[in-house]
C-alpha cells in the first residue's frame, strides 16, 4: 500500500523526491532524491534532515544536513500517525 502512494506521488509533476514516515521517524519508503531521511526531534516542529538529497550518488559519506536550495523546496503534511515529505522542483 506504502508502495503504490510513493509512486504515485513520485510520478507528479516537478516532484524531486518523497519519503514515508511514521509516529516514531522511522522512515517507511524514499522515491526519487531523499535517499535517507529522519525526523529532527530536538524540535517541535517536523523539520526533516536530509543526507544526500541533493548531492551526486557518489556522495553517500556526506553529513546530515538539512536541505535548503533555491531549486527545490520541502512540503510536509502530517497527521496523527504518518508524516509525508515531498521535495518539489521550485517553479
Amino acid at each position: 500500500m506504502f508502495n503504490d502512494i510513493l509512486d504515485s506521488i513520485q510520478a507528479s509533476e516537478n516532484v524531486l523526491g518523497v519519503c514515508l514516515l511514521d509516529e516514531n521517524g522511522v522512515c517507511l519508503g524514499t522515491r526519487g532524491r531523499l535517499t535517507t531521511v529522519s525526523m529532527d526531534r530536538s524540535t517541535d516542529l517536523p523539520a526533516l534532515i536530509l543526507a544526500s538529497a541533493l548531492k551526486p550518488k557518489a556522495d553517500q559519506r556526506a553529513p546530515f544536513a538539512i536541505v535548503w536550495d533555491q531549486h527545490a523546496s520541502m512540503h510536509i503534511s502530517q497527521n496523527a500517525r504518518l508524516t509525508l515529505a515531498v521535495l518539489k522542483r521550485a517553479p
